[in-house]
């Protein structure tokens, strides 16, 4: 089973904010994201699926991300960012991913999108036009150093855990703007 936590309230001057978790529960009750009780081996891969939206692409927008392993997900979170554009939220998704990574593993990661600009930005196939996207690129590049190997993939809109991050970041934006 999954119990969901409320977590930190963003400062955004209007006291709206949303830290969303879910963590998976093992039969006794155990929380099973506890990096103590469920940290990626060498052997594994984390599979992290991200994910960003943007109302209206400068409106209400949030970020989340799923953890996998083992094709089951057992982390995830989103984050409420404010307004700021969809490619802004794609890169925080991977930014606070990795961030959140460090705790369960020092190993191999895989790091899923649908936004195919992020990830091919990331992978140095295109060139990064804007500042404010270089910045958050290179705090990307950053965390990576942190990791053995991180790899980054572009997937599809219907991946089942892109769609489930999706609608984490749609629940966020939805409680702090309304529908």
């Amino acid at each position: 089973p999954w119990v969901w936590r409320a977590g930190g309230i963003s400062s955004d001057g209007q006291g709206r904010g949303c830290v969303w978790e879910w963590h998976e529960q093992g039969d006794k009750g155990e929380d099973m994201t506890n990096p103590s009780q469920n940290i990626i081996g060498r052997d594994d891969i984390l599979k992290i699926f991200t994910d960003g939206a943007s109302r209206n692409n400068g409106g209400a927008s949030a970020c989340a991300y799923i953890f996998v392993k083992d094709d089951q997900p057992f982390y995830k979170k989103s984050h409420f960012l404010g307004d700021t554009t969809n490619n802004i939220a794609e890169y925080e998704a991977i930014i606070r991913a990795l961030s959140e990574a460090e705790k369960y593993t020092r190993w191999n990661i895989e790091v899923y999108s649908d936004s195919e600009l992020v990830i091919k930005q990331i992978n140095k196939v295109y060139r990064i036009k804007k500042d404010y996207l270089s910045s958050r690129c290179e705090k990307v590049y950053a965390l990576v150093q942190k990791f053995e190997k991180v790899d980054f993939i572009s997937v599809s809109r219907s991946n089942k855990f892109i769609k489930q991050a999706d609608q984490l970041c749609n629940d966020c934006i939805n409680q702090n703007y309304g529908k």
